[in-house]
């Protein structure tokens, strides 16, 4: 799908292939933006993991100490969708998010790519 759009997603509101969300431009703090990457570069994800993903998975960690590394970095990919204001508790951890299964569907595609191509 990326390819058709060129990297656009959300009817234009999401660039590249970790979908940065143009309206909020969360690289924004460190002088670049959404587009500053090509969408299918490894700058691009290497980007939104080091200044979107890593932060959020930090700041659930603050918030859920009592939460194991796995359940952080699954709380992070939530948060990433919706917010860390909006993770709260492990068992509803995806209510909210897209099709209220994004983390969850995000862990699994990751795990299936591990598989596949390990």
């Amino acid at each position: 799908m990326l390819y058709s759009t060129n990297g656009w997603g959300d009817h234009h509101h999401a660039y590249g292939i970790m979908q940065c969300d143009v309206r909020v431009d969360p690289l924004h703090p460190y002088h670049k933006n959404c587009t500053s990457y090509l969408w299918y570069s490894c700058d691009h994800i290497n980007a939104m993991t080091k200044y979107v993903l890593v932060p959020y998975i930090e700041a659930v960690k603050q918030k859920l100490p009592s939460w194991s590394d796995a359940q952080a970095l699954q709380g992070g990919v939530a948060a990433y969708n919706f917010g860390v204001r909006n993770v709260r508790t492990w068992d509803k951890l995806d209510i909210g998010t897209t099709h209220n299964d994004y983390s969850n569907d995000v862990i699994a595609q990751a795990q299936w790519l591990i598989n596949r191509y390990n």
